[in-house]
């Protein structure tokens, strides 16, 4: 109980027990002066003495209903055990994480001449859905290439800028493949941001290989060893020979795996939109919410309540007060 309740049953129970004592001793006695009518002096002689005196029968009854009285007022105040332990649970908890420097994105979009007709419409599609998914979470850049660089947009949070170029600068697919140049671009770019320690990634979208003689692979090399991955992302084109197709998803493995990125297969140009879609939600680390479980330990304090044990106590004192005034009344007999 709290310290009031406390203070409570202190003043409480020897009030009580007072009054008790004044209904016993007192009250009867008016009571019974009331319910007597007789005038006779000698019946009110004999009334008198059977109240005022002060044998242990009386002692007994004033002891037992005292006690009963100071037990319901106990047991009205709720007492109650506290009991103290550690306690350890495992629990899920939502963290957000927000991070303040907008990590930078490069895009890096084939528009070569393969790329033509459906291709080219749907991967235009899918880039300028990735700058409106990336929208305020990161810093977007983009770069479409052939076998030279056509269109160059360094990491900014402009985005509506990178729509407008887009939509303005790209007309159609044209040209031969190169990596190394884009690649190299988007190294450059982004070497600034490393030295800031600032997570940086990398999406090549192609759908074939580059000329023999394009030295991409020492560009490759130098991602790795400043740990920017790049996500490759290959649109298979049936029309092309099964071995070139397969050096070409051999490639981009490659270089998917050097720079611990990740390598996606497109079937169907329709559904490049859903790969970009995965990359930025599953593999880039942008602000997000994530759930992770921890242990935690707290001490714990409950109360037993110990209510019914009073209740029993003052059943078992009310039929000992019932029999010991059977037994009174027996032996009075």
């Amino acid at each position: 109980m709290e310290l009031y309740e406390y203070l409570l049953v202190a003043i409480l129970i020897p009030l009580s027990i007072f009054i008790n004592y004044l209904l016993t001793r007192i009250g009867l006695k008016i009571l019974l002066r009331k319910s007597y009518v007789y005038k006779h002096p000698l019946v009110r002689f004999i009334v008198e003495k059977r109240i005022v005196k002060l044998d242990w029968k009386w002692f007994t009854s004033f002891a037992l209903s005292s006690f009963i009285i100071a037990l319901w007022i106990l047991t009205l105040a709720s007492p109650y055990n506290v009991y103290t332990y550690v306690r350890e649970e495992v629990r899920p908890v939502e963290l957000s994480v927000n991070i303040q420097r907008k990590p930078p994105v490069i895009l890096l979009l084939d528009v070569s001449g393969s790329m033509k007709g459906l291709k080219f419409r749907e991967s235009l599609e899918a880039a300028k859905f990735l700058v409106n998914e990336l929208r305020g979470r990161a810093l977007v850049g983009f770069i479409a290439f052939n076998d030279k660089l056509v269109l160059v947009i360094p990491p900014t949070d402009k985005y509506d800028d990178i729509l407008s170029a887009i939509d303005r600068e790209l007309k159609d697919a044209d040209g031969g493949t190169i990596y190394s140049k884009p690649l190299s671009t988007a190294f450059n770019l982004l070497a600034p941001y490393r030295d800031l320690d600032i997570e940086c990634y990398v999406i090549l979208v192609t759908d074939g290989l580059p000329f023999p003689q394009d030295p991409y692979s020492s560009i490759v090399l130098e991602y790795g060893s400043r740990n920017i991955p790049i996500y490759t992302v290959y649109i298979d084109t049936p029309t092309l020979e099964k071995p070139e197709r397969e050096r070409a998803e051999f490639t981009l493995k490659w270089i998917a795996d050097t720079t611990n990125g990740v390598f996606y297969r497109v079937e169907d140009i329709r559904n490049l939109v859903n790969v970009l879609r995965e990359v930025a939600e599953k593999e880039i680390a942008l602000p997000m919410n994530y759930f992770v479980e921890t242990k935690i330990t707290y001490r714990v304090e409950e109360k037993e309540f110990l209510i019914r044990e009073f209740l029993v106590l003052v059943s078992g004192v009310v039929l000992l007060n019932f029999l010991i005034r059977f037994l009174i009344y027996r032996v009075t007999v």
